[in-house]
């Protein structure tokens, strides 16, 4: 089992539901496929978004093994050339997960890509 994380702008998730991410969201090597982002830091999370801003963003964990549907690493770095820095892989089922509180970046520093963030 590893533990994975997900941060959104919005509270109360009981569960992660794979979704399409509109096509103004994403590179257009990405597929349309239904997914969830996740990644095994929060600053993997938070270099995905690329937060730079005071945005409160909520984090969930989920705890799985590599055959619950997950798209590795490896795969995602084909669609998404930041993968290899955020870790980033895609949960493709619906899936449980808790909100472990929330955070908000306070400083990223491009040197050592390194976040600063408190929780909330």
């Amino acid at each position: 089992m590893a533990r994975y994380y997900h941060l959104s702008t919005r509270a109360v998730l009981g569960e992660l539901k794979p979704r399409v991410t509109p096509k103004d969201h994403r590179l257009a090597q990405e597929p349309p496929i239904k997914r969830v982002c996740l990644s095994r830091s929060i600053i993997g999370c938070l270099r995905a978004l690329q937060a730079v801003d005071d945005t409160e963003y909520f984090v969930y964990a989920v705890d799985l093994d590599n055959s619950q549907g997950l798209l590795p690493n490896k795969y995602v770095r084909m669609f998404v050339p930041d993968a290899i820095y955020t870790g980033e892989v895609w949960l493709l089922h619906t899936t449980p997960c808790v909100c472990l509180g929330a955070v908000k970046p306070n400083g990223f520093h491009f040197i050592s890509e390194k976040y600063n963030y408190t929780w909330t």
